[in-house]
């Protein structure tokens, strides 16, 4: 189930995306058209403009069976209409959306042993593949191994940058494995340091998830982890 504010969010941040696009209507030999400033235009079927068009048709519809489908399952679980979000959510750090779109993936320079692919991305652990495949699943973008410079002009590569739009944040997601390893885990604690040092907040900017490895790997727990990591970061309406 998607909790409360996170699905106010989303079906706020669809209906947003919906008045940007026009809304169109096929007839029988024409397309109708209304822009978003209420200008109407009719283009005749297999014309270049309503050629042109069916891109935004395609896009319209999906953000239609998103948005209706959000909105019959609110109805179902909450008598009170949705709270409506002002977007772009407000957000207080320099972790938006932005900032996601902008982050370089693979930036990690340290040898890759024994890595196992997907979806054409060479992941370190099959931990980190099964958390990738979690992602796709809840619909959820994100980048493998990006950058953090901190102050100290020292670089941290999180496993996971993940991005939220309907909330405009993104936050660092680790996949702690190899348990037994004690270089490993110093390695992990150390940069967890310097994370907090350089004012990263934990449970906030950065979660973590700890699985020696992917017998032990609980899915149910990280979707939980993240859905509840993004409930937090929504401000209260």
């Amino acid at each position: 189930m998607i909790p409360y504010k996170y699905h106010a969010a989303k079906i706020s941040w669809l209906k947003n995306e919906l008045d940007k696009l026009p809304k169109i209507y096929i007839g029988k030999d024409v397309v109708n058209v209304i822009t978003p400033d209420g200008k109407r235009v009719r283009y005749k079927h297999n014309s270049k403009n309503a050629i042109k068009i069916e891109p935004v048709i395609v896009k319209r519809k999906k953000l239609e069976d998103e948005y209706n489908e959000l909105m019959s399952l609110w109805k179902q679980i909450y008598r009170s209409p949705p709270p409506v979000y002002t977007m772009p959510v407000p957000c207080n750090t320099k972790l938006d959306y932005g900032f996601f779109e902008k982050a370089a993936p693979g930036m990690n320079t340290f040898p890759m042993t024994n890595c196992t692919e997907y979806k054409g991305i060479k992941f370190r652990s099959k931990n980190e593949q099964i958390a990738a495949y979690v992602l796709d699943q809840m619909g959820l973008p994100y980048k493998y191994e990006t950058a953090v410079i901190t102050k100290e002009n020292e670089i941290i590569c999180p496993d996971f940058l993940i991005g939220v739009v309907e909330i405009n944040r993104c936050f660092y997601y680790e996949v702690c494995g190899r348990t037994e390893d004690s270089q490993y885990l110093d390695r992990k604690l150390n940069d967890k340091k310097k994370l907090i040092r350089d004012g990263y907040r934990m449970g906030r900017d950065v979660h973590f998830i700890y699985a020696p490895d992917s017998h032990s790997f609980d899915i149910g727990q990280m979707r939980h982890q993240i859905l509840s990591a993004i409930e937090g970061l929504i401000p209260e309406q």
